[in-house]
């Protein structure tokens, strides 16, 4: 297993080639240099690759709940790793890895489509707030923003 944790971009044209693991698992932001080639390319070789924002979602979860302070033992959180619930990190991998075995494309273009669908579904608590937060990135021209420093 290959496993990267710390730097994105690393799993590219030059690299993928000379991997020699059959699993790409880490959670390092954005580790395709080009996301449809480098998916394509790590699915050609055979190689499964977790897409970043499936396996590293606990940081965001976490982060995510923080603000409201700790629970000991918090089932909120520990449901994220329990397999038998339909939207943890082992169920949604499952998902993302059948689904993408069955129609031939790669583990991210197979999330991304997935994690799109969900986003058309209503939150019973939240309404269709994922949306708006989409649409707002793109009304403020967030993806068109340069990084600074």
């Amino acid at each position: 297993m290959l496993s990267p944790c710390a730097l994105g971009g690393v799993l590219d044209a030059k690299t993928i080639p000379g991997i020699r693991a059959s699993l790409v698992c880490g959670s390092a932001n954005n580790q395709l240099g080009d996301p449809l080639r480098d998916d394509r390319a790590l699915a050609e070789r055979e190689i499964t690759w977790v897409p970043d924002f499936l396996c590293n979602r606990m940081g965001i979860v976490h982060c995510g709940n923080e603000s409201f302070g700790r629970v000991p033992d918090d089932w909120e959180i520990e449901r994220h790793l329990d397999p038998d619930w339909s939207g943890s990190i082992p169920a949604s991998t499952r998902r993302v890895l059948l689904e993408s075995r069955r129609t031939g494309a790669g583990p991210g273009a197979t999330a991304d489509a997935l994690a799109d669908a969900a986003l058309g579904e209503v939150h019973p608590l939240l309404g269709h707030r994922g949306w708006r937060i989409v649409e707002g990135l793109v009304s403020d021209r967030w993806a068109a923003a340069k990084p600074s420093g």
